[in-house]
């Protein structure tokens, strides 16, 4: 199979695109406005966006492209959790045309129908595109850039011609603006750019002819790096963004084989997705040498890489999509050119279509309607806080710090490591008494809990937290208890690498917020009440 141009759409075909759009669209946008920042780095790139928009400079400390992203869209829609996530949402319903653009690379408008619908309702996409992490963004821009990729290698168009070099400059600019946004767009493009030397030893094309091609994408790739980040970048911290690139990096080189990238493929994509790449490589024989032979390699290559992940976060490994879903939309064409033979030839090609949308719909509509309903308890919490802090105060919490930070408008400082410590001590009451004075001390009015303290504690730390917050109630001590069910989902608390599995956990399904004075005068009378003797 090689890949065609874009082919000639009936008015069926766009109806087909429009009812694809529109469920993948309702799938990204209800009950969004209960979503909420629900992780660590979510809140990190909306404080380092809200910075943008106050003129703080240096304030980007990790994937400039997002925060970027993330200031453009609170300055359309303003400045709160929702807007963060419409802004997100919005990119990923623009995905989706995208998928179906690089199905017809792929050299059908059956791929195209197949990849859209995948996308449409697809966990590992849903799950990213309703939160203001970094990866779903990066996917869009990579995906654009595969497209670009396929158009420049089409067999009626040579990647040294003027039109050709134009598709590879746009494939590396996109690949540059994916980069910004996350590096782990990166091996896709190193795949991409050595797999173009390899088609040009097929086509027998000289050296200096297949070295342009790497050439035009590695000089637009870096035009597209600069088209983000110079004119923005005295807002961003180039030695904390260069100290992630190095931390993150060594985490994946430095240690063995890990085995989390294949559970997460099996939860968020499904066994039918993968079965369906299995038979595109199973079929590879189809497509040997041709610009398609890009998406086995590039498996390949992306499963040795991100399966080196000391941390094996969900996100690490959606970039896998980028091979597993052409090699799905190839692979099913197998079946359904049996089916066809079975009936012998008597259903139409637009009916395959409407199979193939129908099939991936189906598999995955229950899941779109539980990832909508996620609750998040964090713009209740902000909101609270918000209104309950005045405006010179400041606040402690856990890793949620950055949340807080952004959607209240005051400083929030971590506290996790200090709080674990006396939580884990045997006597907690009396390890943790002086610690909050000493949150006091240094100005911090307000004390903010929720299930990132799960990190630091161990399982007596557990166990004392819950005798916390029953002995000292929030709603008592100045504070509030805020339900945050969204804590409980699988995907929220691996996330955050080392939090243990929490769904069973009640705790980890509130936000407690206390006053810090409030409490310490709270844990004064109940020490004053257990001394005086009984009669």
């Amino acid at each position: 199979m090689t890949p065609a141009s874009p082919l000639k759409h009936t008015a069926r075909d766009w109806i087909l695109f429009l009812v694809l759009l529109t469920v993948g669209a309702w799938a990204r946008l209800a009950n969004l406005e209960r979503t909420g920042i629900r992780t660590v780095d979510e809140g990190s790139y909306c404080f380092f966006a809200i910075g943008v928009l106050q003129g703080a400079k240096g304030c980007i400390q990790d994937k400039p492209g997002q925060a970027l992203l993330l200031a453009a869209g609170f300055t359309l829609l303003g400045i709160s959790q929702y807007a963060a996530l419409q802004t997100q949402a919005m990119m990923g319903i623009a995905a989706l045309p995208a998928l179906y653009w690089l199905g017809l690379g792929l050299g059908s408008k059956r791929a195209a129908v197949t990849l859209m619908a995948a996308g449409a309702f697809l966990p590992y996409l849903l799950l990213y595109h309703r939160s203001a992490a970094s990866d779903s963004n990066a996917f869009f821009f990579a995906v654009l850039a595969l497209g670009f990729f396929l158009r420049a290698t089409e067999t009626h168009l040579k990647s040294s011609s003027q039109s050709g070099r134009r598709w590879l400059a746009a494939c590396g600019f996109s690949f540059g603006l994916a980069a910004t946004v996350n590096l782990a767009s990166i091996p896709t493009f190193g795949v991409t750019a050595a797999f173009l030397v390899l088609l040009g030893r097929w086509r027998g094309r000289g050296l200096a002819d297949i070295l342009q091609g790497p050439a035009v994408l590695a000089a637009f790739w870096a035009a597209g790096v600069a088209a983000v980040e110079l004119p923005f970048a005295s807002f961003i911290d180039f030695p904390k963004v260069w100290g992630q690139v190095v931390g993150h990096a060594g985490q994946i080189l430095e240690t063995g084989p890990q085995w989390g990238w294949a559970a997460h493929l099996w939860r968020f994509t499904g066994p039918v997705e993968l079965g369906f790449a299995l038979f595109g490589l199973v079929g590879l024989r189809k497509w040997w040498r041709t610009p398609c032979a890009l998406f086995p390699l590039l498996l390949v290559t992306l499963t040795a890489f991100y399966a080196r992940a000391e941390l094996s976060l969900p996100r690490l490994h959606l970039p896998l999509l980028l091979a597993i879903l052409p090699l799905m939309a190839l692979g099913l064409d197998g079946p359904l050119d049996r089916l066809q033979h079975l009936l012998r030839h008597r259903m139409p090609a637009f009916a395959g279509r409407v199979m193939a949308a129908a099939l991936f719909l189906v598999l995955h509509t229950a899941d779109a309607r539980h990832i909508a309903s996620f609750d998040s308890g964090y713009p209740e919490a902000c909101s609270w806080l918000a209104r309950s802090m005045s405006p010179e105060e400041q606040g402690v919490s856990t890793h949620s710090f950055w949340t807080f930070s952004a959607f209240t408008g005051r400083l929030f400082r971590p506290g996790s490591d200090r709080l674990a410590e006396a939580l884990n001590a045997a006597d907690w009451e009396r390890e943790l008494f002086p610690r909050l004075q000493n949150f006091q001390d240094k100005g911090f009015s307000y004390l903010a809990l929720d299930y990132l303290l799960f990190n630091r504690l161990q399982a007596a730390g557990i166990e004392h937290l819950g005798q916390w917050v029953r002995r000292y109630p929030p709603d008592r001590h100045g504070g509030v208890a805020v339900p945050n069910p969204v804590a409980g989902e699988f995907q929220t608390w691996a996330e955050d690498g080392l939090t243990p599995p929490l769904d069973r956990e009640p705790l980890s399904h509130w936000i407690y917020i206390y006053r810090i004075s409030d409490l310490l005068s709270g844990m004064e009378r109940k020490r004053g009440s257990a001394s005086v003797p009984e009669d």
